[in-house]
């Protein structure tokens, strides 16, 4: 008998949008799924919808809860979950008849611990619209864990290595991972974790989940010191990197994308006009002093890559300020 997937789906202001999601999960050519619906403290009628949909489906849960954020609401639903495997779906995204079939055949045919899809952005609420977008190609393979983190390294931390909800996980991967609570940018302080404990991936190349961009969204948020919670990801993942092992570019490149995000506190006009900004670059920027000697100082770290984080550990801000200033020059060109 095939085995349960338990669908978690954390659930806050979205009452027009979760029918569409919901529904989508319920057309499932899967038929073994446990559907959890967490109630995050909406203040809509998202907890009648909830309550409405338990009603009507046996194999639909939910769960009501004080407001915690995203976070806090993926983790109450791995609590309960009762499946082999997991699956987290955004309340306002939807996704294909047959995603969780066609995840779980490639993940038992490959014998992995955890299968991945390509995705597709759904801009067609927006008034600015372009309707779908296809930005990522993932193609159909079989790769272990350590290989996508460096191809997520290589390749600029392309969004289908890293979002959660595009993604089967043997439950296992989560007995000692939990979101934080808290963050922005959750699934980047997450993914690595589960990524690193995976001997083998299935990646299928179909776009079975659809990502909604909305006008609320987070995507479409104006930038908010909350969200350089991105740059203490990524330097986090760059620690991690180091101590299990991962090559040494992998390490760098890592390291090096989060001092680019960095770079955009200090040369933002908001980090001038907010202590909270500046505090919180200060922060980073000793999280980063701390890292960056144990990795431009290992051998393999090429002269460039060398060079720049040298020059970004001893004097961060004269750099900035002269990539700030050859900025403004060509713009004056």
């Amino acid at each position: 008998m095939d085995a349960l997937i338990s669908v978690i789906v954390p659930v806050y202001k979205v009452e027009k949008e979760l029918p569409r999601c919901v529904d989508s999960i319920l057309r499932q050519t899967y038929p073994h799924l446990q559907i959890i619906l967490v109630d995050d403290g909406s203040p809509d009628n998202c907890g009648a919808i909830c309550d409405a949909y338990a009603a009507a489906h046996k194999n639909v849960q939910v769960i009501h809860k004080e407001n915690g954020g995203l976070s806090d609401a993926r983790n109450a639903g791995i609590e309960r979950a009762d499946g082999d495997y997991l699956m987290f779906i955004d309340s306002d995204d939807y996704i294909e008849p047959d995603m969780a079939e066609k995840l779980y055949r490639a993940l038992q045919s490959a014998d992995a611990d955890m299968s991945i899809c390509n995705f597709r952005y759904d801009c067609s609420d927006l008034a600015d619209s372009e309707g779908y977008k296809d930005l990522f190609v993932i193609p159909d393979a079989v790769l272990s864990g350590r290989e996508i983190a460096v191809r997520r390294a290589a390749e600029n931390d392309t969004g289908y290595w890293v979002i959660a909800c595009n993604k089967l996980y043997s439950k296992w991967l989560f007995d000692n991972v939990r979101f934080p609570v808290g963050k922005q940018h959750e699934d980047e302080f997450v993914f690595h974790h589960v990524l690193l404990q995976c001997e083998r991936v299935a990646c299928v190349h179909d776009a079975l989940y659809y990502y909604v961009i909305r006008d609320g969204s987070i995507m479409r948020a104006t930038y908010s010191v909350r969200r350089l919670d991105g740059v203490q990801a990524s330097m986090e993942r760059a620690r991690d990197y180091l101590t299990a092992g991962l090559p040494t570019q992998t390490v760098c490149q890592t390291l090096m994308a989060g001092m680019y995000l960095l770079n955009t506190i200090y040369t933002s006009p908001d980090y001038w006009k907010d202590r909270t900004w500046r505090a919180r670059y200060r922060e980073l920027l000793r999280l980063f002093r701390r890292l960056a000697p144990r990795v431009f100082l290992k051998r393999g770290v090429g002269r460039r890559e060398r060079a720049y984080l040298f020059l970004k550990w001893i004097a961060p801000h004269l750099s900035w300020r002269m990539m700030h200033l050859h900025d403004m020059g060509r713009e004056q060109i």
